[in-house]
């Protein structure tokens, strides 16, 4: 029953995504994060779609953040990321 709710609600935030696309996301998301909750299954489909501009309108700000993080993460090859 989880699983379908799941299904249904990563349906309709984004329109764009296929079924089959919508189905691997969220089984990749049960396999990575067994204890998931609908609310972070909702965040990560909210920050993939609005992307940064919830935190930050000033683009060229918020490019120079994101750029310094990156720098960042390649001196740490071992963190953990999520990909979009």
């Amino acid at each position: 029953m989880k699983y379908k709710i799941l299904i249904l609600l990563i349906s309709f935030v984004s329109l764009t995504v296929s079924a089959q696309n919508t189905r691997k996301f969220v089984n990749r998301q049960l396999e990575n994060y067994p204890m998931l909750r609908l609310l972070d299954l909702y965040k990560s489909c909210f920050q993939d779609y609005m992307g940064v501009e919830h935190l930050n309108s000033d683009y060229s700000r918020m490019k120079h953040y994101l750029d310094d993080e990156l720098k960042t993460a390649e001196e740490f090859p071992s963190w953990d990321y999520e990909p979009c």
